[in-house]
């Protein structure tokens, strides 16, 4: 799954990438337009995957992956051994 997701990713770049390329090459297109255009198609991707990718982050930190969940509990619940909170 992980594999496909991450081929999705890489096509999808490609693509940005190859419309760029087409742009800047393109006799219709001069060089302060293009430059403009890859400069505010740069601004938005980064207002819309900055913050996702944070959030992700912020997810993956609190669901903790990759961990044991009782590493994350507090020294005092960590040495009765039961991971409950005492009343």
């Amino acid at each position: 799954m992980l594999k496909w997701t991450r081929l999705r990713w890489v096509l999808l770049l490609a693509v940005i990438v190859a419309g760029h390329v087409a742009m800047w090459l393109s006799p219709r297109t001069t060089s302060d337009e293009a430059l403009r255009l890859t400069l505010m198609n740069a601004s938005i991707w980064a207002v819309v995957l900055l913050p996702a990718i944070g959030v992700s982050m912020w997810a993956r930190a609190h669901r903790g992956e990759g961990g044991d969940s009782r590493e994350r509990l507090p020294t005092r619940e960590m040495q009765r051994g039961d991971g409950e909170r005492p009343e």
